[in-house]
């Protein structure tokens, strides 16, 4: 299995459809079971050893700029401040003196998820190859993405779990969406400027060279837009 280090953790943006909860609080600090979502991301990031984190901020950035500053043993935490918020992929470039060489993880700071059989960041460690991957996503079948009533986002098109995967396109629906979840190379942000953009043009890049891969997460992932959607995963947690 790959050892993975470090991680970047989003949590720059707007939250705009998590209204009106988002208005005083950034949607990866809202609670999910007495702990905000961007904690129970960096608990899973220590559960495999994951020794920096860096974690961005734009709006309402000084209470993320609390968070990073909590003690997180042995962990340390980073903080990436934007001035004008950058995007994911922007997000990314700013912060990639930070990131380092090696592979990282990344992830979106307001998703929840639980383990299937095993670890899922460290089951998708284990399926990392720098030698084929630009990035390799962790995607979750439609039929079990709680509380997703989206369309999808991609197909993979070589096996059942494992292979590059292909976007929804054309088709009215893809089987596989996003989590939130992947494992990226940084040397490749050396190719873009630090300008705001979206992670998708990083992920055109990769497929245009076959270099994007995914794999299906075999644990539970939850949908987290809207207070109703905060609201119903809580109880459906209190309840296993």
């Amino acid at each position: 299995m790959t050892r993975i280090i470090t991680a970047m953790v989003f949590a720059a943006g707007f939250g705009q459809r998590m209204q009106p909860l988002s208005l005083t609080t950034p949607k990866p600090l809202l609670p999910l079971l007495g702990r905000p979502l961007l904690q129970h991301v960096v608990d899973h990031l220590r559960a495999v050893g994951v020794q920096r984190v860096i974690i961005n901020s734009h709006y309402l950035a000084e209470q993320i700029a609390d968070f990073c500053r909590l003690p997180q043993p042995p962990m340390q935490i980073i903080h990436s401040h934007e001035k004008q918020i950058l995007e994911t992929g922007g997000g990314l470039v700013q912060a990639k003196n930070h990131l380092g060489h090696d592979p990282i993880f990344v992830i979106n700071g307001d998703c929840y998820w639980r383990n299937g059989a095993g670890d899922s960041l460290a089951g998708l460690a284990g399926l990392w190859d720098g030698g084929s991957m630009d990035s390799l996503l962790l995607l979750q079948p439609q039929e079990r993405a709680i509380g997703y009533d989206g369309v999808g986002d991609f197909c993979l098109m070589e096996s059942q779990n494992l292979g590059r995967v292909s976007r929804r396109g054309q088709q009215a629906t893809a089987p596989l969406v996003y989590s939130g979840i992947q494992i990226l190379n940084p040397m490749i942000l050396r190719n873009y400027p630090r300008e705001k953009f979206s992670l998708n043009r990083i992920w055109d890049d990769s497929l245009a060279q076959n270099r994007l891969f995914g794999t299906v997460h075999g644990g539970d992932w939850y949908h987290l837009s809207t207070p109703a959607d905060l609201a119903v995963t809580e109880s459906l947690l209190q309840n296993l």
